[in-house]
């Protein structure tokens, strides 16, 4: 009897040295430094699929950047709330490598989080999520429930300083709108089977309305189009970091 309080301190101490020691999270606090971003991938990628709009990016300030089917709205943290939401990412094992998931299958959705804490970055994406890495990704979705009072109530319209648009040619036999700028077969950068520009807030006012998908007709071209707002950390035409494209 006498060697079960050694037997179960054994268990104990194999159980914590498996475990490793508790990583604490160090986020940066600047207005514009990126804390946490998470993005939800489908199993094939459209073109253009670099330019997902991420679901959730935090800040060091305490901005929240947040995906609504009405669009992307603002929300305001504490620093008590960044300090959880980063936190909750680092106990999830996504302040370093984390395992990579396991596929249901060829197709399978994915879901990419870029952890920024201790002046590293890192990036991971985790197919089919389960565990702390699925729960973390609720929260994330549900920011209202995971931070209570640690988040402001409003939810403002999002404002881009910028907005970047990718093209790709396209034959089609819808009606495209007129394209009123540079030519979209030189304008930016290629950018996968496109060309992808920055356009500043004022020369991007005329596209306020438009949907991404649309077509437009620029030159002797017709082009497919995504407009995709530009995040306060992001300088130049996005790609969402896990993704290995050209």
């Amino acid at each position: 009897m006498r060697r079960l309080p050694v037997l179960l301190a054994a268990v104990l101490l194999a159980a914590a040295c498996e475990s490793g020691p508790k990583v604490i999270a160090d986020p940066p606090t600047g207005a514009r430094d990126l804390v946490l971003r998470m993005v939800e991938l489908p199993g094939m990628l459209p073109p253009g699929g670099g330019l997902t709009t991420p679901v959730v990016s935090v800040y060091g300030g305490g901005i929240a950047v947040v995906k609504t089917a009405g669009g992307l709205v603002q929300r305001q943290l504490t620093e008590a709330g960044v300090k959880k939401v980063s936190q909750a990412a680092a106990d999830a094992g996504l302040a370093g490598k984390a395992a990579p998931g396991a596929p249901a299958g060829p197709d399978a959705p994915s879901v990419t989080f870029v952890v920024v804490s201790g002046g590293k970055r890192h990036v991971n994406l985790v197919v089919s999520p389960e565990g702390k890495i699925a729960a973390l990704r609720d929260r994330l979705k549900d920011l209202d429930g995971f931070l209570g009072p640690d988040i402001g109530p409003e939810k403002s319209p999002y404002k881009p300083s910028r907005l970047a648009v990718w093209a790709q040619p396209q034959e089609t036999s819808a009606s495209p709108r007129k394209w009123e700028l540079n030519d979209l077969a030189t304008a930016g950068e290629g950018y996968e089977v496109g060309r992808c520009q920055v356009l500043t807030a004022d020369a991007a006012e005329p596209f306020a309305g438009a949907k991404t998908g649309e077509f437009w007709r620029s030159g002797d071209a017709t082009y497919y189009v995504i407009f995709r707002p530009m995040l306060p950390d992001e300088e130049k035409c996005p790609r969402v970091e896990s993704l290995a494209v050209s």
